[in-house]
């Protein structure tokens, strides 16, 4: 680490790794109205959804 890091603020309080299940699903009829995008849902172990994004 660098001297000019040693200081610095961050508003991280805790990292964690933790174990996801990620779902990966194609959505839309490909047309300009309805484009074909990825849908991103991200689930824990119990099935609980955590988060979804699509690209």
């Amino acid at each position: 680490m660098s001297n000019k890091n040693k200081n610095r603020i961050s508003n991280v309080d805790e990292a964690k790794e933790i174990t996801v299940i990620r779902v990966i699903s194609i959505f839309g009829e490909g047309t300009t109205d309805d484009p074909v995008h990825y849908v991103y849902q991200y689930f824990d172990k119990q099935g609980k959804l955590l988060a979804t994004s699509s690209f």
